[in-house]
Order: structure tokens, then sequence, then C-alpha cells
């Protein structure tokens, strides 16, 4: 199956005295789908970019990073999640630590997954401030 890492690269070299062959995989079409795409992801990562600094507190820097780990397509979810926890007595800090530490949560359901596991620890005795403090320290973990 591999064999091309071991075997002879000859059937890698290019014919370069015949100019038919130089770069025939240089397409109109293909450069233009090429740039419809970038044009999207860009356009995409503009939106978390800019979404995780205004709605979220996020640092320029930290907005960066984690607009790496998510892309943002539409702000329904994002919006439902910030008003969950905002709801739940978070603060702008607290968001602000979550979603630095764990972008994905923004794409998460509030009410299928979310809510319920806050609903648990509420439960359970933990006050929101607590709750709060808890689940920005370490959100993976809570």
């Amino acid at each position: 199956m591999f064999r091309f890492l071991y075997g002879n690269p000859n059937h890698l070299r290019w014919k370069w005295n015949d100019s038919t062959t130089h770069f025939y995989f240089l397409k109109i079409s293909s450069l233009k789908s090429i740039s419809h795409i970038s044009k999207s992801k860009i356009q995409e990562s503009i939106l978390t970019v800019d979404y995780l600094v205004n709605s979220c507190g996020l640092s320029q820097e930290s907005a960066l990073k984690a607009a790496q780990r998510i892309h943002i397509k539409t702000l329904t979810k994002p919006d439902f999640v910030l008003k969950l926890f905002q709801n739940y007595g978070f603060t702008n800090t607290h968001i602000a630590k979550l979603i630095s530490k764990y972008p994905p949560i923004l794409l998460a359901d509030p009410n299928k997954h979310l809510k319920p596991k806050i609903e648990f620890f509420r439960n359970n005795g933990i006050p929101d401030p607590i709750l709060a403090k808890m689940l920005s320290v370490d959100p993976q973990r809570s």
C-alpha cells in the first residue's frame, strides 16, 4: 500500500523537456474553487474572532488562539450559550476564562448538554458563584 515510500521515485519526476506537462495541474477552474474556499474560511475566521472579542470578552490574542479550535458559522448557538451562562450568574470574566480555555463550549447545545450539567451541580448544593468559578478554572474537568 505504501510502495511509493520505499520504491524508486522515478515516477515522481517531471518531464521538463515536454512543454505540455509543465504545471498541468494548475487550471483556472481549480484556482477559482481554492480561492472561494479560502474566502469563506477567512470570513468564518473573521466572524469567529470578532464574536469572541466583542461578545465573549476575549483579548485579540486569546480570540485568535480560540478561533483555531472552533469555526462559528451562525451566531444562534453561541448566543444561547452566552445567555445561559449569564442567566446562571456567570460574570463576563468567568465567561471569558471559560471560553478561552474551552472554545468548543460555544457550539454545544445549551438545553441538551449544558443546562442539565449546571442543574446537576446546583441541585447538589453548589451555589452559582462557586459553580461559575469552578467551571471557568477547569471547564473540561468539571
